[in-house]
């Protein structure tokens, strides 16, 4: 079985702009956005305001059914992209950034969330890239203390694993729990497959099952 891994390093520590829609835990993003994405040409249109507009996005993470993309050149908007339909999700836009790349598995994206300067905080949540929906939200957790320190990765469900302030917690059906604390050690090489989070701490290999 394929395991997804993303590691804490300082290099993801470099800060892209998005932000948050305020959208509650059981709800889609409430920005007043309709939009569309071509996979094949690569390009996402929405009306925004009354006014049609067209960009080639960059990147931040893809699977084969979905892709998580952020608009460039005056638009800081991103979208979660469902390739068989063409469904264009809004997420989120500026002031707030992301810390690390998106985490995909099949239909559901990890988002890692922080908001600078003036009241600022970090959100985890998870998205169904399908329908728009946030699955599961953290909710807004002050910033971690260090660089880097926060990560997220999802399950084939929609349960996510999120680091912050060297603290790993789960969030799923069951509720959110304390997965490991740092007084064992520092953790990280955090990665998942189907239903289950792996991470290495102390120099030992763990494990949870998510539901």
């Amino acid at each position: 079985m394929a395991i997804r891994t993303l590691f804490a390093v300082p290099a993801f520590a470099l800060l892209l702009s998005l932000a948050t829609a305020g959208a509650a835990p059981s709800g889609a993003a409430q920005r007043p956005v309709k939009a569309k994405c071509n996979p094949a040409k690569q390009t996402v249109t929405w009306t925004d305001r009354g006014r049609r507009v067209r960009r080639h996005p960059g990147t931040l993470a893809e699977n084969e059914r979905a892709s998580i993309v952020s608009p460039i050149r005056g638009h800081r908007m991103y979208f979660a992209c469902w390739k068989p339909t063409r469904r264009a999700s809004f997420l989120t836009e500026y002031p707030v950034s992301v810390t690390v790349p998106p985490s995909l598995n099949g239909r559901y994206a990890g988002l890692t969330l922080a908001r600078h300067g003036n009241k600022p905080y970090r959100q985890f949540r998870s998205v169904n890239v399908q329908t728009g929906r946030v699955l599961h939200d953290s909710g807004r957790l002050p910033p971690a203390r260090g660089l880097g320190d926060s990560l997220v990765v999802v399950t084939r469900r929609g349960a996510i694993a999120w680091l912050h302030d060297s603290v790993l917690h789960a969030t799923d059906k069951s509720g959110t729990r304390t997965l490991a604390t740092a007084d064992r050690g520092r953790i990280y090489a955090l990665a998942v497959s189907s239903s289950t989070v792996y991470w290495t701490q102390g120099g030992a290999p763990h494990s949870a099952t998510l539901r």
